[in-house]
């Protein structure tokens, strides 16, 4: 049975990891095929496939098909936008060999999120307030009883009930459902519908609904775990 759990927030100065846990812009849940380029450590030139994991502003963390050494620096391109940028290896996962984080030489928006974090816009914003959670209060206001605590996500959403078909994307996740929107008008939906996201495949019942603007958003709620096409230590974790 595959199970949700919070993005895991350890690590120490010694792993190089701790800057990334202070945040400095939202962590968005991401999964997009990138090319890694850059120099090994016999200072041979290489390029490899990749994906990332968790995406900020500042960086990411990805799983690379190599080995990358901690503190190189390498080029990462997004061959759907032909964007590239610099980045450097600032840390390794002892347990899950093949991921690392990188940060960008020059934080910005590399990922094309369409809706980017309010952090990570160049205004400058107190990290210590609860501004950027502003879409986060107004869903709990609407569905008052939630106390999980939502992720950022994005990737594409399919949402099948019968005969209907949704395409959109998804909005964030938490421990026991997540949040949708796609642009039309509000359709109906079964008690129970499929939902295919770029992380696998559940099970899930509408709890809610709303229209902001243009956009449809739709609450759900896991019923079933159906499968995973990735593992993420942490948050995503297939069992049995």
């Amino acid at each position: 049975m595959n199970t949700t759990v919070p993005i895991r927030e350890d690590g120490d100065a010694k792993s190089g990891v701790s800057g990334l846990n202070r945040r400095r812009s939202t962590r968005v849940l991401l999964r997009v095929p990138i090319v890694i380029r850059g120099l090994d450590s016999d200072g041979q030139d290489f390029e490899a496939q990749a994906e990332t994991i968790v995406v900020s502003k500042h960086g990411a963390r990805i799983r690379a098909g190599r080995p990358l050494p901690l503190g190189s620096e390498i080029i990462v391109a997004i061959p759907k936008t032909s964007r590239e940028e610099r980045a450097k290896v600032v840390w390794k996962d002892e347990q899950a060999p093949d991921q690392y984080a990188i940060a960008l030489q020059h934080p910005e928006n590399l990922w094309g999120i369409s809706f980017p974090p309010e952090d990570w816009s160049d205004a400058t914003i107190d990290t210590n307030s609860h501004a950027h959670t502003r879409t986060e209060g107004q869903l709990e206001l609407r569905l008052g009883r939630r106390r999980e605590e939502r992720f950022p996500a994005t990737g594409e959403a399919i949402v099948r009930s019968g005969s209907r078909v949704i395409y959109g994307e998804v909005a964030d996740i938490s421990h026991s459902g997540f949040r949708i929107r796609y642009r039309g008008t509000p359709v109906q939906l079964g008690p129970q519908t499929d939902v295919s996201y770029p992380w696998g495949r559940v099970k899930a019942s509408p709890v809610w609904f709303r229209m902001a603007g243009e956009w449809v958003e739709i609450g759900f709620k896991i019923i079933e775990f159906v499968e995973a096409d990735v593992e993420i230590p942490g948050f995503l974790k297939k069992e049995g």
